[in-house]
């Protein structure tokens, strides 16, 4: 579709499968920024992600990647935040050698979570109530091995 103002071609900021154009919805720069920071990184949040899409699951195998390769793979919990049970499942699925990372989920909306990691709870002090999510919990089971964080979520 052309664009009204110039004329030129259009397109939707997602990434079409096999169109040639994902520099226009992840421009090289941003890539090449994941690497620095992950060099650095502390904590990876992947908000509201369900990890159903490739190219989601691809910006996670990036990312580890340059985990890898500075040897911090083991050391950066990876957080998936999402309130659907099988976000965290959807990605231990499409990936390979996830058992042994800190991979967690926290089965939660971000609203609820996002401003207490930044110390501004969104309840009123008044009002304030126990959030309804999971944190903290490595899926992996106690004993380590990755057998619990394969299984399907119940719905």
């Amino acid at each position: 579709m052309p664009c009204m103002a110039c004329g030129g071609e259009t397109r939707p900021r997602v990434m079409l499968y096999g169109d040639g154009h994902s520099e226009a919805v992840t421009p090289n720069e941003i890539l090449d920024l994941l690497e620095d920071d992950m060099a650095d990184a502390d904590l990876v949040l992947w908000v509201g992600l369900s990890f159903k899409q490739s190219a989601s699951v691809e910006y996670f195998r990036q990312a580890l990647r340059h985990l890898r390769s500075a040897g911090r793979e083991n050391d950066v919990p990876l957080v998936v935040l999402n309130p659907d049970a099988e976000a965290l499942w959807n990605l231990r699925t499409a990936c390979t050698n996830t058992d042994s990372l800190p991979l967690f989920q926290v089965e939660a909306a971000s609203d609820d979570v996002l401003p207490a990691l930044v110390g501004r709870p969104g309840l009123d002090a008044e009002n304030e109530a126990e959030p309804s999510h999971k944190t903290g919990a490595k899926d992996r089971g106690a004993d380590g091995g990755g057998a619990e964080g394969r299984k399907r979520p119940k719905r």
